[in-house]
């Protein structure tokens, strides 16, 4: 996501939109970082991640930042 479109917005609506994405997935949360750009990232414990685990992981992370893409931009760009 391009920080211009997320830095035009209010702060309350990228923790609106972000909170709406964290609460329906338990392996991606999405995070404002220091530059109000959203981050994603998954949680699992690296110990027992292997390597399907991992590429699910990644597939997750990639769909759910494509869904809060289309929230933020109202349109999908990739």
């Amino acid at each position: 996501m391009t920080s211009n479109v997320v830095s035009a917005m209010p702060v309350e609506k990228i923790v609106e939109l972000t909170w709406e994405r964290n609460r329906s997935t338990d392996v991606v949360e999405f995070m404002l970082n220091d530059e109000q750009e959203i981050v994603g990232r998954c949680v699992h414990p690296v110990d027992s991640l292997h390597w399907r685990e991992f590429v699910y992981c990644a597939h997750v992370l990639a769909v759910e930042s494509d869904r809060l893409e289309y929230l933020v931009c109202e349109k999908d760009q990739f």
